[in-house]
């Protein structure tokens, strides 16, 4: 996500050494990390012997996930997307506000009223929001500062908009809601 493919050439072989990722190929990396890391992977817990290594399996896999929020919401990742928009010849690549959609999409998707707590994609949306507020305070000069703000305030929003029935969601929802409102507003 916002890389480059470096292609070996030598001085006499002709077209460009550096190309940018399609959209398509970036987008489906996306959608990988959602189906197997953004949404708890039971696959790597649900083995009999994960019980012998920890009493809360969760645990042991959380770190897969801080690893992979942190470099999607990146402000590095930010600026390349940003950088990597267009490529030389005006093609659009990945804009960098269809990257900020489909990341409110991945981790807001289940923002309703209906939504039901789950302890995994809480603790991967507040990952989210922290990564996102940390990046976005340490790279005001950034190119992709500004879609960084973009996403926290299309999250305040979502957020505002939603009152879930059940009360851990909601006390979760109330807690990124301030997090972001403080940072937006230089706290």
């Amino acid at each position: 996500i916002g890389g480059v493919h470096h292609d070996y050439k030598s001085d006499e072989q002709p077209g460009a050494v550096f190309t940018t990722i399609s959209r398509q190929h970036q987008q489906r990396a996306l959608a990988w990390l959602e189906a197997n890391i953004f949404t708890c992977p039971t696959w790597m817990i649900d083995r009999p012997y994960i019980s012998r290594l920890s009493a809360t399996p969760q645990m042991l896999i959380r770190p897969l996930a801080e690893v992979a929020v942190a470099y999607i919401v990146s402000p590095i990742t930010f600026d390349r997307i940003t950088q990597n928009a267009t490529d030389v010849n005006g093609k659009q690549i990945y804009a960098p506000t269809t990257y900020v959609d489909d990341l409110l999409r991945i981790f807001f998707r289940g923002a309703s009223g209906t939504a039901r707590s789950d302890t995994w994609h809480r603790f991967v949306q507040q990952q989210m929001v922290s990564q996102l507020i940390k990046g976005w305070k340490s790279s005001p000069e950034s190119e992709g500062h500004a879609y960084m703000t973009a996403l926290l305030t299309k999250m305040k929003l979502r957020l505002a908009a939603v009152h879930p029935a059940d009360a851990a969601m909601r006390a979760h929802y109330a807690d990124l809601s301030r997090q972001i409102r403080m940072a937006l507003d230089g706290k």
